[in-house]
């Protein structure tokens, strides 16, 4: 028996709860000019399709509805005006590396990759999205 849409409404929102508490826990530590850089990032969710046996076209017309990430970027504000927006999720630590400590990451290629693991096929769901 699976997890329904409104217990996982409720799981939601009770998580984001317990998230921006922490949040202002770990800010409230720190005065003005010491506040940490703080990185909230989170998997995607494809709750519409079968995860065990899809196919590529499954991907392509669920894929603007269930790719979103979480991802959010607290920023002291001596460097919210410095720093150019991260390309991409996959380098979000390579930007922040590059930037505020003059190391040369080069940046990954943004990809989004699937597994079937009912025919343990990889899909490059980036390609075949673009292909439409």
């Amino acid at each position: 028996m699976g997890t329904t849409r409104p217990d996982l409404i409720t799981q939601y929102k009770h998580i984001d709860s317990l998230a921006l508490y922490a949040i202002r826990e770990i800010l409230n530590q720190y005065d003005e000019e010491h506040k940490p850089i703080i990185i909230l990032h989170g998997d995607h969710g494809l709750d519409t399709i079968n995860l065990w046996n899809f196919t590529p076209k499954d991907f392509c017309e669920e894929h603007k509805i269930n790719f979103s990430n979480l991802y959010a970027i607290y920023l002291p504000k001596q460097y919210r005006q410095a720093l150019p927006p991260p390309p991409g999720l996959v380098n979000t630590f390579r930007w922040l590396f590059n930037t505020l400590f003059n190391t040369q990451y080069p940046y990954l290629e943004s990809r989004q990759i699937a597994y079937n693991e009912a025919n343990h096929t990889l899909y490059d769901i980036t390609d075949l999205v673009n292909q439409q």
